[in-house]
């Protein structure tokens, strides 16, 4: 398993996901303070109570004047709209960081008139410094340290990183190897894998938006700003167009997205680093940047075509030849179909990301335990509990169908394989333990019972390839309600929104099973789900089997 997805596991497992708005007590711990007592810090308090009503003047409260802790310096650039970011030297004799480099990313609060507009920027600052500090302990995450704010400005005090930006060192490339694009992008991946899982979605990835810490050729790469992000849930969306238009993805402008929205941007990103130019672009000078911006959207919501031709679109240029496994993980990034598009922890098991990708020349690592073969062991444990028997058979059909990828598949059987010491066909509660104690070191036996009893479905103590293929499955389709959705609409045959007795019979009946399935089981099935009783299984009946956790 890579280094970067076992940091975030380890990070993830002392974490909750983010379900709503940082609360007044959560934001003010995030604010610079002014001394106990006094007249200042009595009047931030009003000030802090009061900011979430319209016509404050604060995003939370005032503190002591930046000034006072940091000398501000030249300009290092311009993240988004509203903001500027200069050097900044920490110039408070009695702090850790005396005489200590910094960035400071400055926003302009006054840049609406408008009251209400004013309001839901303050509103979305507030959003952007909770986030940021609910993620900011991953490695390849920027770090804030302190936020400091006046009548005029907020000042987010974060780490001084000297590598310039993603874009400046492809521009001065032209384009990455691929071995160096892979290091890189697992990196970058990784951030998102550990924000998704917080329950974030940055909504604003871009080249610009990824910087190195140093100057180095192997120097770490970082994730920055976090205007645009917002908190996602289960089967919630949001409408507002968020973005850059050379990276937005198509659910994007129709209005109705998640944190797949990532995703994509993540292989137009992709892209552009092995190949040295966005997939999806204007080249026609003449037009204002409006009409560009509309022709780019035009050709996003067209798709991308994942097949090798001359000239240069949205396709793989015949002038640039790459790997199979690098065209393969772009061609999968950029899916328009949300159901059909990789996740952030299914792309850091994609075999260009592997570091024995033999077609990168690397080195070979001795373990195939990969992040999400453990995470559906856990999942699976959860979502098997007290389940109808409806969802077993459902399994059983999209593993006859190939419903995972090859690669995907082959996950599994190297877990198999690799966890199957006494290579026997079976995985007992002992090799099991061995095996994902390899990768967290704090599992339990216990923790591992509970696994076991789940995913062991025919009760006879062990686990067979066949169960860990199951659980695999359920953890892809329960990462994406647009999944959910597709294996309904494959399911309901006649195109009437249910699934009945019949329909799940013919399912049943389209694959090889041990044993046939008669009438009278499909109606129990139905039945054990059937919430209204209708004798059919609607949608919302059929997700709640697959309910995620």
């Amino acid at each position: 398993m890579f280094t970067e997805v076992k940091v975030a596991d380890s990070l993830l497992k002392q974490k909750e996901k983010i379900s709503e708005q940082a609360s007044i007590s959560e934001l003010s711990e995030i604010w610079v303070s002014f001394e106990e007592g006094t007249s200042n810090h009595k009047k931030a308090i009003k000030q802090m109570n009061k900011c979430h009503e319209k016509g404050s003047l604060f995003v939370c409260r005032r503190t002591p004047s930046i000034n006072k802790y940091y000398e501000l310096g030249q300009l290092l650039g311009s993240p988004g709209q509203y903001g500027i970011c200069k050097e900044a030297v920490c110039i408070d004799p009695n702090s850790k960081n005396y005489k200590k480099k910094f960035a400071v990313k400055a926003i302009n609060k006054r840049k609406y008139n408008d009251k209400r507009l004013t309001y839901n920027f303050f509103k979305e600052l507030r959003t952007e410094t909770h986030l940021l500090a609910a993620a900011h302990d991953h490695p390849n995450i920027i770090t804030y340290h302190s936020v400091f704010e006046d009548v005029g400005h907020l000042y987010i005090v974060m780490d001084h990183c000297g590598g310039g930006e993603l874009f400046d060192r492809i521009s001065r490339d032209q384009k990455f190897s691929e071995r160096t694009a892979a290091n890189v992008f697992r990196q970058m991946v990784s951030a998102l894998y550990y924000i998704h899982s917080l329950g974030i979605a940055h909504c604003d990835l871009k080249p610009e938006n990824f910087i190195f810490e140093t100057d180095d050729d192997d120097s770490r790469i970082l994730l920055i700003d976090f205007g645009m992000a917002k908190i996602v849930q289960w089967r919630q969306y949001h409408k507002t167009i968020n973005g850059t238009p050379y990276y937005i993805a198509p659910e994007v402008l129709s209005g109705k997205y998640n944190e797949a929205c990532d995703m994509w941007s993540m292989g137009v990103i992709l892209f552009v680093m092995v190949f040295g130019f966005p997939p999806f672009h204007c080249s026609d000078g003449k037009l204002s940047q409006p009409q560009q911006d509309k022709s780019i959207f035009k050709k996003i919501q067209s798709g991308f075509i994942p097949k090798v031709q001359g000239g240069y679109g949205a396709w793989f240029p015949k002038s640039v030849p790459v790997s199979k496994g690098c065209k393969d993980l772009i061609s999968r990034l950029l899916r328009t179909k949300v159901a059909d598009r990789l996740t952030s922890e299914e792309a850091l098991e994609h075999p260009f990301l592997a570091l024995d990708n033999k077609e990168l020349d690397s080195n070979a690592i001795n373990k195939s335990l990969t992040a999400s073969i453990l995470n559906s062991l856990r999942g699976f444990g959860k979502l098997q509990s007290q389940q109808p028997k409806l969802q077993a058979q459902i399994l059983g059909v999209l593993k006859k169908c190939n419903y995972l990828n090859n690669s995907q598949t082959k996950a599994v059987a190297d877990f198999f394989k690799a966890a199957d010491k006494d290579g026997d066909g079976h995985i007992s509660e002992e090799e099991l333990f061995d095996a994902l104690k390899e990768s967290d070191p704090d599992v339990t036996m216990e923790d591992v019972k509970s696994i076991m009893h789940a995913v062991d479905a025919d009760n006879d103590g062990f686990m067979d390839f066949d169960e860990l293929l199951s659980s695999r499955i359920a953890r892809k389709l329960q990462s994406s309600e647009d999944r959910l959705r597709k294996v309904f609409k494959l399911l309901d045959f006649d195109g009437g929104g249910t699934i009945s007795s019949k329909e799940l019979k013919g399912a049943l009946d389209s694959i090889e099973l041990d044993e046939e399935v008669s009438d009278d089981k499909c109606d129990k099935l139905i039945q054990e789900c059937d919430k209204d009783g209708d004798g059919e299984i609607d949608f919302e009946e059929f997700i709640s089997l697959f309910k995620k956790l």
